[in-house]
């Protein structure tokens, strides 16, 4: 298995629930993706970390989402 994780700090809480809201519905257990959870750390702070299968299923899935 390979993890990636992802801090990131919004302006504000709207935009990080936006945010999290649009994640949920279009990129997460998409392009090989196992399993994601998010902790957050903060109103307007949130840790994101994806399970991946292995390290080449992580890099094409970052392909497809840029």
């Amino acid at each position: 298995m390979y993890m990636s994780a992802v801090r990131t700090t919004f302006t504000n809480e709207l935009m990080k629930n936006s945010v999290v809201d649009f994640m949920s519905k279009h990129l997460d257990l998409t392009n090989g993706m196992m399993m994601c959870f998010r902790c957050h750390l903060s109103e307007n702070q949130i840790l994101n970390i994806m399970v991946f299968p292995d390290k080449e299923t992580r890099e094409r899935s970052e392909e497809h989402t840029s």
